[in-house]
């Protein structure tokens, strides 16, 4: 091969980006995270009126979909505080 063939090769390999290939269960959660979250945000909309919450002696009168939302939301985190736990966990392993 000539040395500008090389080059050609050589300039296409660079150009051209890696194709990187994802991890089957990696696919299966994100399929799976996608209809969670689907199925949660249809199920706050459809839960929109009020109801009488008792937290401590005290009454609040809030949406349902409040209630969901911050029920979601601090159980996202837990999880995500716990995946970063188990994770440096490993790491000193």
């Amino acid at each position: 091969m000539s040395e500008s063939t090389e080059n050609k090769e050589q300039v296409i390999k660079e150009v051209q980006p890696e194709v990187v290939k994802v991890p089957f269960l990696q696919k299966v959660r994100l399929v799976m995270m996608t209809l969670l979250s689907i199925v949660l945000i249809t199920f706050i909309v459809q839960n929109s009126n009020k109801v009488e919450l008792e937290f401590f002696n005290m009454t609040f009168r809030v949406r349902i979909i409040f209630i969901i939302l911050f029920s979601a939301i601090i159980g996202g985190l837990i999880n995500f505080l716990l995946m970063k736990h188990r994770a440096a966990k490993k790491r000193k392993k």
